[in-house]
């Protein structure tokens, strides 16, 4: 094997523009079709999977559930959603040109806001896990929790994902992101 694909973590304080980003994007020529093939079909399954279970459950209720399983799905089909997009929309971009042509707000916003809907999915699985277990456990009580306890329960999980993420970036003073870089083995 002669090339392969390496894992290669930037400091976010040596780069001091965004051209710089484009040093650290290299793919071998024959890889951007298949990244964007694969990425495609990826990105409608998951935006239009996730825009079919919200609009399935907004306007139909056609999933039944309880209410509070209910906003815990619906509010983990938005935050897919939107990390799909957001992710996803830049990926493609970044691929058809071969560089970063969205600018430096983009920047910022794919780095450091695209963890907060991050965190927050990952929050919400480990809600939806626990709800399930105290559904199992204290049925009774379960029935008694509402719509807007779900909503509480959501609010603390954006709430705390923004104050997660915020905080570590002003303990690190800096982010660093991780970027796929086409490595030559010759080259070691």
């Amino acid at each position: 094997l002669r090339r392969m694909v390496k894992l290669k973590f930037v400091d976010a304080a040596n780069i001091t523009k965004i051209d710089d980003i484009n040093d650290y994007l290299h793919f071998p020529d024959w890889a951007y079709p298949l990244i964007i093939v694969y990425h495609i079909p990826m990105l409608i399954c998951a935006m239009g999977g996730n825009i079919l279970v919200l609009y399935g459950t907004l306007k139909f209720n056609a999933i039944s559930m309880d209410k509070v399983s209910l906003i815990f799905l619906e509010h983990l089909a938005f935050v897919d959603f939107f990390i799909a997009f957001l992710s996803g929309t830049t990926i493609l971009i970044t691929t058809f040109t071969k560089r970063w042509v969205l600018g430096e707000a983009m920047c910022f916003i794919q780095g450091m806001i695209g963890y907060i809907p991050t965190f927050c999915e990952l929050l919400t699985l480990v809600i939806i896990s626990g709800y399930r277990v105290f559904v199992l456990l204290k049925p009774f009580v379960a029935q008694n929790l509402g719509k807007k306890h779900g909503k509480i329960i959501m609010g603390i999980i954006w709430g705390f994902s923004i104050v997660f993420v915020v905080n570590a970036v002003f303990i690190m003073g800096q982010y660093t992101f991780l970027i796929l870089t086409y490595w030559d083995a010759t080259h070691q």
